[in-house]
Protein backbone atom coordinates (compact mmCIF):
# COMPACT_ATOMS: atom_id res chain seq x y z
CA UNK A 1 0.00 0.00 0.00
CA UNK A 2 2.09 2.87 -1.28
CA UNK A 3 -0.24 5.74 -0.44
CA UNK A 4 -1.59 6.36 3.05
CA UNK A 5 -5.22 5.23 3.24
CA UNK A 6 -7.76 5.86 5.95
CA UNK A 7 -8.73 2.82 7.94
CA UNK A 8 -11.97 1.26 6.74
CA UNK A 9 -14.96 0.25 8.84
CA UNK A 10 -14.10 -3.45 8.40
CA UNK A 11 -10.50 -2.87 9.51
CA UNK A 12 -11.73 -1.03 12.61
CA UNK A 13 -14.15 -3.83 13.47
CA UNK A 14 -11.42 -6.46 13.04
CA UNK A 15 -9.10 -4.46 15.27
CA UNK A 16 -11.78 -4.06 17.96
CA UNK A 17 -12.53 -7.81 17.83
CA UNK A 18 -8.89 -8.81 18.12
CA UNK A 19 -8.04 -6.37 20.90
CA UNK A 20 -11.17 -7.26 22.90
CA UNK A 21 -9.97 -10.89 22.93
CA UNK A 22 -6.60 -9.89 24.42
CA UNK A 23 -7.39 -9.91 28.13
CA UNK A 24 -4.43 -8.93 30.29
CA UNK A 25 -2.12 -8.14 27.34
CA UNK A 26 -0.07 -4.94 27.54
CA UNK A 27 -1.20 -3.08 24.42
CA UNK A 28 1.65 -0.58 24.69
CA UNK A 29 3.95 -3.54 24.12
CA UNK A 30 5.56 -3.36 20.64
CA UNK A 31 5.83 -7.17 20.22
CA UNK A 32 2.02 -7.43 20.47
CA UNK A 33 1.56 -5.03 17.55
CA UNK A 34 4.32 -6.72 15.51
CA UNK A 35 2.63 -10.10 16.04
CA UNK A 36 -0.73 -8.57 15.12
CA UNK A 37 0.67 -7.05 11.91
CA UNK A 38 2.35 -10.33 10.95
CA UNK A 39 -0.92 -12.22 11.45
CA UNK A 40 -2.31 -10.48 8.33
CA UNK A 41 -5.60 -9.72 10.01
CA UNK A 42 -5.15 -6.26 8.52
CA UNK A 43 -3.10 -6.91 5.38
CA UNK A 44 -0.80 -4.16 4.18
CA UNK A 45 -0.92 -2.32 7.54
CA UNK A 46 2.28 -1.97 9.53
CA UNK A 47 2.58 -2.56 13.25
CA UNK A 48 3.16 1.18 13.83
CA UNK A 49 0.16 2.14 11.72
CA UNK A 50 -2.11 -0.30 13.58
CA UNK A 51 -0.81 0.81 16.98
CA UNK A 52 -1.27 4.50 16.12
CA UNK A 53 -4.79 3.89 14.82
CA UNK A 54 -5.65 2.00 18.02
CA UNK A 55 -4.32 4.88 20.13
CA UNK A 56 -6.81 7.18 18.35
CA UNK A 57 -9.84 4.91 18.84
CA UNK A 58 -9.09 2.94 22.00
CA UNK A 59 -11.32 5.01 24.27
CA UNK A 60 -14.33 4.76 21.97
CA UNK A 61 -16.78 1.90 22.08
CA UNK A 62 -17.28 -0.04 18.87
CA UNK A 63 -20.68 1.65 18.55
CA UNK A 64 -19.10 5.11 18.91
CA UNK A 65 -16.49 4.15 16.30
CA UNK A 66 -19.22 3.04 13.88
CA UNK A 67 -21.27 6.19 14.50
CA UNK A 68 -18.25 8.34 13.71
CA UNK A 69 -17.44 6.29 10.60
CA UNK A 70 -20.97 6.55 9.23
CA UNK A 71 -21.10 10.26 10.04
CA UNK A 72 -17.77 10.89 8.28
CA UNK A 73 -18.58 8.63 5.32
CA UNK A 74 -15.67 6.27 5.99
CA UNK A 75 -15.22 3.57 3.35
CA UNK A 76 -16.72 0.22 4.27
CA UNK A 77 -13.76 -1.77 2.93
CA UNK A 78 -11.15 -1.51 0.19
CA UNK A 79 -13.33 -3.40 -2.31
CA UNK A 80 -16.28 -1.01 -2.10
CA UNK A 81 -16.95 2.27 -0.38
CA UNK A 82 -20.60 2.10 0.59
CA UNK A 83 -22.00 -0.16 3.28
CA UNK A 84 -23.51 -3.04 1.28
CA UNK A 85 -26.81 -3.12 3.15
CA UNK A 86 -28.57 0.26 2.75
CA UNK A 87 -30.99 -0.58 5.57
CA UNK A 88 -28.08 -0.89 8.02
CA UNK A 89 -27.24 2.82 7.99
CA UNK A 90 -30.89 3.83 8.30
CA UNK A 91 -31.48 1.47 11.25
CA UNK A 92 -28.17 2.38 12.88
CA UNK A 93 -28.84 6.12 12.53
CA UNK A 94 -32.27 5.69 14.11
CA UNK A 95 -30.85 3.68 16.99
CA UNK A 96 -28.09 6.20 17.70
CA UNK A 97 -29.88 9.36 16.57
CA UNK A 98 -28.73 11.46 19.55
CA UNK A 99 -25.10 10.56 18.90
CA UNK A 100 -25.39 11.65 15.26
CA UNK A 101 -26.97 14.93 16.37
CA UNK A 102 -24.09 15.52 18.81
CA UNK A 103 -21.50 14.78 16.10
CA UNK A 104 -23.20 17.19 13.69
CA UNK A 105 -23.33 19.90 16.37
CA UNK A 106 -19.66 19.31 17.21
CA UNK A 107 -18.70 19.49 13.53
CA UNK A 108 -20.65 22.75 13.14
CA UNK A 109 -18.97 24.16 16.26
CA UNK A 110 -15.53 23.19 14.94
CA UNK A 111 -16.34 24.80 11.58
CA UNK A 112 -17.50 27.99 13.36
CA UNK A 113 -14.35 28.04 15.49
CA UNK A 114 -12.23 27.60 12.37
CA UNK A 115 -13.95 30.57 10.71
CA UNK A 116 -13.53 32.66 13.87
CA UNK A 117 -9.83 31.77 14.02
CA UNK A 118 -9.38 32.81 10.38
CA UNK A 119 -11.17 36.10 11.09
CA UNK A 120 -8.81 36.79 14.02
CA UNK A 121 -5.79 36.09 11.82
CA UNK A 122 -7.11 38.47 9.19
CA UNK A 123 -7.71 41.18 11.82
CA UNK A 124 -4.15 40.73 13.13
CA UNK A 125 -2.76 41.08 9.63
CA UNK A 126 -4.81 44.22 9.02
CA UNK A 127 -3.61 45.77 12.26
CA UNK A 128 0.11 45.30 11.44
CA UNK A 129 2.13 48.49 10.91
CA UNK A 130 2.15 49.38 7.25
CA UNK A 131 -1.32 47.93 6.69
CA UNK A 132 -3.14 50.87 8.32
CA UNK A 133 -4.92 53.28 6.05
CA UNK A 134 -4.95 50.91 3.07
Amino acid sequence: MGKKKKYTIIEGIKLYETVSNQKGVNLSNTPFWNKFANSNILPERTADSIKNFWKKVQYKTLEAFLIECIHEGTDFCFAFKKIPNPEFVKRFKQQYENDFIKLSALKNLEDDMEVTEKERELEKQLMLPGNLGR
